[in-house]
């Protein structure tokens, strides 16, 4: 048996230490400089909350030689609680808020997120997740400000990876992926190893 021997220095991650970047990649302003580039911002001004709830869903069961029921996790159900000020000119506002001017639907209401951990370095990076999210707005409110109010329901798995927040380069973990793909399926999956942005 042994003690885990607590750091001298141990200390509570801050909201700023988890960073959000949106694809914003065809907006005015955000052209690629080489093709297959991918252009990112970081979801920081005009963004007020942005609450994760990973949606851990159970599967209860009972054997017959126990008197107390197992709790199994099954899958995740992700989703994010956002509220933004209608800051127009930033370009990942404008993203959603054309969602809900132009009453999109299906793939048209899909963004790229990478949520960066800055209290983990991974590669030449931070360690990161990048996912499909569908944007659900629900609010447009005003509180002298308009404020948009929604949620962003994550689209199938996240990828596993590192992002350099200097280059905008997402690289994938392959190793991590192919094991969550295999505990899900007895598979592999088939990511995208690397997007680039500035």
């Amino acid at each position: 048996m042994s003690f885990y021997k607590n750091q001298a220095d141990e200390q509570t991650a801050q909201r700023t230490d988890i960073a959000v970047y949106m694809d914003i990649t065809g907006m005015s302003g955000a052209e690629p400089t080489d093709d297959g580039d991918r252009v990112y911002t970081k979801c920081g001004t005009a963004w007020t909350s942005f609450t994760e709830s990973p949606g851990a869903q159970t599967k209860q069961r009972k054997f017959i030689n126990e008197k107390t029921e197992r709790n199994n996790i099954t899958r995740y159900a992700p989703q994010w609680a956002f509220e933004c000020l209608l800051m127009y000119n930033r370009p990942d506002i404008k993203k959603i808020y054309d969602i809900i001017k132009k009453r999109k639907t299906g793939k048209d209401t899909v963004v790229t997120l990478i949520v960066v951990d800055l209290f983990e370095t991974s590669g030449d990076g931070y360690s990161a997740r990048m996912l499909n999210a569908a944007v659900q707005v629900s609010s447009l409110d005003d509180d002298d400000d308009m404020i948009i109010k929604g949620t962003f329901y994550n689209q199938g798995d996240e990828v596993l990876g590192s992002f350099n927040t200097e280059t905008g380069v997402f690289t994938a973990d392959e190793a991590n992926n192919a094991e969550a793909a295999a505990a899900d399926n007895g598979g592999t999956s088939d990511t995208t190893t690397e997007e680039s942005g500035s």
